[in-house]
């Protein structure tokens, strides 16, 4: 699919289009950091010719497997046990060491399937997921720009406005919206009752055992995720309609379009707003370093909130 004419393409056209091939992007270069995260359940059944008195030590050897979360086994008749598994990030199936602990294997019966309850259950695939779309936000924005310029589309430089004054807006834009997420989660708890989850898949970053991946995570969404989305999401698209004279739309629409992305329904309306301030900050200082100064800001300190929180 290719646009022609960016000029005579309606910017609602064009945002749905290169937005869709962000996330395509985004999906495809996050599927190595996912494979690690999809869970596979495993149903295997054994026939043996001997076996021990008990089954414990098959138990033991299962629990210690990488990767390996829960595990059952049971003797299903006299000669046969079932071994049922949930595997992280492989589709390879076990082999337990039947001879060492005193089993004689005659036949084996092994089925693997996805395990769709839990790849949905998972804040942190979620999480990685939403990290791992930046580069097709990154990398869409630029091409999509490009390509406009190249075409003769009118679009304003994204770094018109000094940085200093750009990066002081940015503060402030980023301390007001502090304040309102503040305000927002209050609200939500008040009206949803306390126990209703205000942050989302970020709550993923608590369930991260590895202190490399959760800096890593905390880099890319401290500092590379503001860069990324405010080139797409501000640059992009509310370029490609500010270039039409129709900033107002353009505000609405890359608002929007920013709180779908994020995958947080609860949150959808507030994430409206965080994008209209955003949009707003841009606007107010010629240039993106306003709002990616405001979303470095506000990702920092939430994450920050998050970690603390039990």
């Amino acid at each position: 699919m290719q646009l022609r004419g960016q000029s005579n393409s309606s910017p609602l056209r064009q945002t749905s289009f290169y937005l869709t091939l962000a996330l395509i992007v985004g999906t495809l270069a996050s599927l190595p950091w996912l494979n690690s995260e999809i869970a596979w359940s495993f149903d295997c059944r054994y026939t043996f010719s001997k076996l021990p008195e008990t089954d414990r030590g098959l138990q033991d050897w299962l629990a210690r497997q990488p990767g390996v979360s829960t595990a059952a086994v049971t003797r299903t008749s006299a000669h046969t046990i079932r071994v049922v598994y949930s595997r992280q990030g492989t589709t390879g199936t076990l082999i337990p060491p039947f001879a060492e602990l005193n089993y004689i294997l005659q036949t084996a019966q092994l089925t693997s399937s996805l395990d769709k309850d839990r790849l949905f259950r998972q804040p942190s695939m979620i999480l990685k997921l939403l990290i791992g779309l930046q580069a097709g936000f990154a990398l869409t924005g630029l091409y999509w720009y490009w390509r406009d310029r190249k075409a003769g589309v009118a679009r304003r430089p994204w770094f018109l406005g000094a940085s200093g004054p750009a990066v002081c807006w940015g503060l402030l834009f980023g301390a007001g919206l502090l304040v309102f997420g503040t305000a927002y989660e209050y609200g939500i708890r008040t009206l949803f009752g306390p126990e209703v989850n205000t942050v989302g898949p970020w709550s993923g970053l608590r369930h991260i055992d590895s202190s490399g991946q959760l800096a890593l995570i905390l880099v890319l969404g401290c500092a590379v995720a503001p860069i990324c989305e405010e080139l797409f999401f501000r640059g992009a698209v509310l370029g490609c309609y500010t270039a039409v004279d129709r900033p107002g739309a353009g505000l609405a629409a890359s608002s929007v379009a920013f709180a779908a992305v994020h995958l947080d329904l609860v949150n959808f309306v507030g994430l409206c707003v965080y994008g209209l301030v955003l949009g707003w900050a841009d606007r107010r200082a010629k240039s993106l370093i306003a709002p990616m100064t405001a979303h470095a800001l506000n990702n920092g300190v939430a994450f920050w909130i998050i970690l603390q929180s039990p």
